[in-house]
């Protein structure tokens, strides 16, 4: 019963996700437009006018806002987009590795932080790259916002054979704050977060991704415990006639 309990919920969560993918299209569409023909006219602005210091100060407030909201549309059509058809060889540990060096520069990421990796020899599937990226992505960034103070973030990757189906484990964790019971519960629903500046919309995005290539996505975690991740996914390779 515990079991079928689960799954009602999974089915009606991912319902959920599937509505406000189809809104999030939509809305984003809408936005685009608009956006474009702002930021078109800034373009033009400073390349024509010699501004002082304070109009220079204003428009760069502009520039950052426009920032935001594009990252804001960006973020609603990954929620939207459905599954890649193209697929490709993508190495889990180069993700990894490449995602690391981009969030080493991200106003997010501090010092204090720690890294720990242990990588399989092998961790292939084949999906669309670009998903994966931001798969890794939103975990790791997540994982160092946890730490504001600082702390321990261990990555590590792992191929799992469940007779003839090969998945791909990732598994991230951090020595943060921890997510309470109730967190749990609305983790990877759109919009929930408990940052000042977030969006809560890039687990929801994750959750989606993942589901998208048939796997799934658990999250242990207490207050004061840290946070671990654990993504498995199919391998998606195809069988050689």
């Amino acid at each position: 019963l515990t079991q079928i309990k689960l799954m009602e919920e999974s089915v009606e969560k991912n319902r959920r996700l599937a509505f406000i993918g189809e809104m999030a299209a939509s809305l984003a569409h809408e936005l685009r437009n608009p956006l474009a023909s702002i930021s078109g006219s800034i373009q033009m602005l400073q390349r024509d006018l010699s501004l002082r210091v304070t109009d220079e100060r204003l428009m760069q407030i502009i520039i950052r806002g426009k920032d935001q909201l594009e990252g804001f549309i960006k973020d609603f059509l990954l929620l939207a987009r459905k599954k890649q058809q193209a697929e490709e060889e993508v190495d889990l540990n180069v993700v990894i590795n490449e995602v690391l060096e981009s969030l080493r520069v991200d106003h997010d990421w501090h010092e204090a932080v720690e890294v720990k990796k242990h990588f399989a020899p092998r961790a292939i599937l084949f999906a669309g790259k670009a998903e994966i990226r931001q798969v890794v992505s939103n975990l790791i960034l997540n994982a160092v916002q946890a730490m504001p103070s600082g702390g321990t973030l261990f990555i590590e990757t792992g191929m799992q054979q469940s007779g003839e189906q090969a998945s791909l484990e990732l598994t991230v964790s951090d020595s943060g704050e921890g997510i309470d019971e109730d967190g749990l519960k609305k983790i990877f629903e759109p919009f929930y977060t408990t940052k000042e500046r977030g969006t809560g919309l890039g687990l929801a995005i994750v959750n989606r991704i993942v589901a998208a290539l048939s796997g799934d996505i658990t999250v242990q975690s207490a207050p004061g415990t840290g946070t671990t991740f654990k993504v498995r996914i199919p391998d998606g390779r195809k069988e050689e006639r």
